[in-house]
């Protein structure tokens, strides 16, 4: 039945509802768009902005499981929907494009799905990616040369209208294929091939003016160990606002050369495994990395996240999160957020107050300091215990963290900050798999408008 509202109001109303995470207004669109072919041009523009192309080649032939094979199917839909109608390729803003194999020039649907490409200009968000190198946890692999498929992506990315780029998978992607337009670079299991500069003069990739880096534990090692070595770092830092990397114990000087050069970060997000056999290993961190920031990065630091999976061996929490920020938190007079998920794992038989008792409190004495933080609204501590048998444990274990430690050590804080928005969180994860890498882009749904401005 056709809808009686008048267009405008339908159009306010679909514009209002793509404000909404996409998995959950994606089907109110495609109804939508069925109602009323008036709605139709309206609601493809949301249903196109972001698509999958992720094809399954007769390479992977052998390794070809049920989620592969769906994702195939609907990858040859999105490519005949496009061919058919160019006009949908020109809504495409976002394109994640992940093979299980770099195809080779006799693949039967190569010309279409190049095609499609072609018919995709307005690509702003570009991702690139070997979906069996992510699968199964190996690093990433170079892209073969020479291939009309190769030639075709390599052209894509580096279109004008390219400016966030996401590398998965995806070994020794070289410096000159980078466009100058990139602002935002995501690495994972990936790095770049960067050449030498003739004759002492500044590498050409330093010239890129990136704001929001991200890497991986993989990317990280090349980011500390490549980009940033020698007199003349490969890569510009003085622009990047937004910084997510790993921190290694014993790359601490790397870290701390990367950290004192990014001098106008809004967001940093900090990673570490912390694997305590003895008080010794965590000598490298009596200076916190956060005292090796630029200067100039603690009156623009506004969102901060630390990440933290600690393998207890001797029974003993050591500083659970003050050594990697300590009290220069307070210096931090723009700090609007601060976040840390902090994942346990080992004996689960400890009363909390072992866990030195005074340490997690230390926070709120250092947030209750006069003029300490004067912007932040909010302050989340999460905390994950996972097991594999023991699930009674845990869950004992996770009320102490509620009976003991939070009362003990955060009352101040509330008390003396009614304005935080505070927040203290047990969580038991049963399970006999491996503990996964702590997850890097807890920051990737904030907008990323602001750091696309030349």
């Amino acid at each position: 039945m056709p809808t009686q509202l008048p267009n405008e109001l339908v159009y306010l109303i679909l514009d209002h509802l793509a404000l909404t995470p996409r998995e959950e207004c994606l089907q109110d669109f495609i109804s939508s768009s069925l109602v009323n072919s008036t709605f139709r041009p309206h609601c493809q523009k949301y249903i196109f902005h972001a698509v999958r192309l992720w094809p399954s080649f007769p390479e992977a032939n052998g390794l070809r499981s049920p989620d592969l094979l769906g994702h195939h199917r609907r990858s040859l839909l999105l490519v005949r929907a496009v061919t058919c109608n160019p006009s949908l390729g020109l809504h495409v803003r976002r394109l994640s494009h992940r093979v299980t194999a770099w195809p080779r020039d006799d693949y039967d649907g190569l010309d279409e799905m190049l095609h499609a490409l072609e018919l995709m200009p307005n690509i702003t968000d570009l991702e690139l990616g070997h979906r069996l190198i992510l699968r199964d946890g190996r690093f990433g692999v170079t892209i073969a040369p020479g291939s009309r498929w190769t030639d075709s992506v390599l052209a894509l990315a580096q279109r004008r209208s390219v400016h966030t780029l996401r590398l998965k998978g995806v070994a020794r992607y070289s410096e000159d294929l980078v466009s100058d337009n990139i602002r935002v670079l995501h690495l994972e299991k990936s790095f770049l091939r960067l050449g030498e500069a003739p004759n002492g003069a500044v590498p050409e990739f330093s010239r890129r003016k990136i704001q929001v880096l991200t890497c991986d534990h993989f990317s990280t090692i090349f980011l500390l160990h490549r980009y940033m070595e020698g007199a003349s770092p490969q890569l510009e830092t003085s622009t990047i606002k937004r910084l997510s990397i790993y921190l290694y114990l014993a790359t601490t000087q790397d870290y701390r050369r990367l950290l004192r050069q990014t001098s106008c970060l809004q967001e940093l997000e900090l990673t570490v495994e912390r694997t305590i056999v003895s008080p010794t290993d965590l000598a490298n961190f009596v200076s916190p990395p956060l005292t090796h920031l630029h200067p100039q990065s603690f009156s623009t630091l506004r969102f901060l996240t630390v990440h933290m999976r600690i393998d207890l061996q001797n029974g003993v929490l050591l500083s659970p999160y003050t050594n990697l920020v300590g009290d220069s938190l307070a210096q931090f007079v723009a700090l609007e957020s601060l976040l840390f998920n902090i994942v346990l794992q080992g004996s689960l038989t400890w009363h909390p107050v072992n866990f030195m008792p005074g340490r997690w409190g230390q926070l709120s004495k250092i947030l209750c300091q006069p003029g300490a933080c004067p912007k932040i609204q909010r302050v989340s501590i999460q905390v994950k215990i996972w097991t594999g048998r023991y699930r009674v444990e845990a869950e004992r274990l996770a009320q102490r963290f509620g009976k003991f430690v939070f009362p003990a050590e955060f009352q101040r804080l509330i008390e003396t900050r009614p304005e935080i928005d505070f927040s203290f969180v047990t969580e038991v994860v049963v399970s006999d798999l491996a503990i996964p890498l702590v997850p890097y882009m807890a920051l990737r749904d904030l907008p990323l408008v602001p750091y696309l401005e030349r």
